[in-house]
């Protein structure tokens, strides 16, 4: 309450950025799962469960290293360009 008194906007106000953020950052998690899941499909290959959730990680990574909020809002996941690591990886 004090800080949003000092900053003079209501509470709620404090967690829109977090949450915003947050939702946009799961929709691009959930971009990069779901093309990750098509491409180990397409090229026939076999992932553990570890494997799979590194990758996931490591490609959302280089996906969003550099984005800004508003870069997130417009990104478009295109995960192509990591085939032949993930190739390398089956």
């Amino acid at each position: 309450m004090e800080l949003a008194r000092a900053f003079e906007i209501e509470p709620h106000e404090l967690f829109r950025y977090a949450t915003s953020r947050e939702k946009l950052e799961l929709d691009l998690m959930r971009e990069v799962i779901v093309q990750l899941d098509e491409m180990v499909i397409r090229l026939g290959i076999s992932l553990s469960p570890q494997q799979r959730g590194d990758l996931t990680i490591a490609l959302y990574r280089l996906e969003t290293k550099f984005l800004s909020e508003a870069d997130l809002a417009e990104h478009e996941v295109d995960l192509k360009k990591f085939e032949d690591m993930v190739k390398a990886l089956g």
